[in-house]
């Protein structure tokens, strides 16, 4: 039996099976789609994300995934975009509990590097090798780099350093922490030093960077 939903079927492709059939509202139908994505990139990472492999996880056709996102490259940057936000505000959400700014950048430094968020970094690897090729995820690597930097920033001015620090100088521990980070848990990927040596490889070397007592970032 035909169906006169043009959003479910197109003329000329195969009859979708099992729950294919199911009509849904646009908006519903593309938030399933997006969704299929991101679950895609968190197994498989953003280089397994294709039209078929979307297509697979909604359970419905790949000429579906094709009408709602027409455009492979767009869908890979927003779905990047969607995962890299929702780290950010999860992690920052944690660390703004924290009165003392010590214990929040220590907190941070774990939650990034202690190996229980392998599925993320596998799709910030893949964000970072895939950005030249793909100018819509590299504006959004830039983008979400940019924000990750703006909040250690702020979170490194708060630490009781002595000296106090300058801007520039928050500035500075900012980009080297984020490019530790993202380095260390490239390395985790393909299983180099991964994990609980890579916090303690981090906050010894914050703690001289900062002037804090040997065990204030890694005790």
């Amino acid at each position: 039996m035909s169906t006169n939903d043009p959003h479910e079927q197109e003329p000329g492709h195969e009859p979708a099976p099992e729950n294919r059939g199911a009509r849904l509202a646009p908006a519903e139908r593309s938030a399933e789609i997006a969704a299929a994505a991101r679950a895609v990139a968190l197994e498989d990472g953003l280089s397994g994300l294709t039209q078929r492999a979307v297509a697979e996880r909604a359970g419905v056709a790949a000429s579906l995934v094709a009408h709602y996102q027409p455009s492979m490259e767009a869908l890979i940057a927003e779905t990047f975009r969607s995962i890299a936000r929702e780290e950010l505000v999860e992690v920052f959400g944690h660390v703004s509990l924290q009165r003392d700014p010590v214990r929040a950048l220590r907190i941070l430094i774990v939650a990034l590097l202690d190996g229980g968020r392998d599925d993320i970094n596998l799709v910030w690897t893949d964000a970072f090798s895939m950005a030249r090729r793909h100018p819509l995820l590299g504006q959004e690597v830039l983008e979400q780099t940019r924000a990750w930097h703006d909040r250690l920033v702020t979170l490194v001015l708060r630490i009781p350093a002595d000296p106090p620090l300058t801007d520039a100088a928050a500035d500075r521990l900012a980009a080297q922490l984020l490019g530790m980070v993202d380095g260390l848990n490239a390395h985790s990927v393909i299983g180099h030093r991964p994990g609980r040596v890579n916090v303690e490889l981090i906050a010894h070397s914050f703690e001289h960077e900062l002037g804090l007592e040997t065990g204030a970032l890694s005790g």
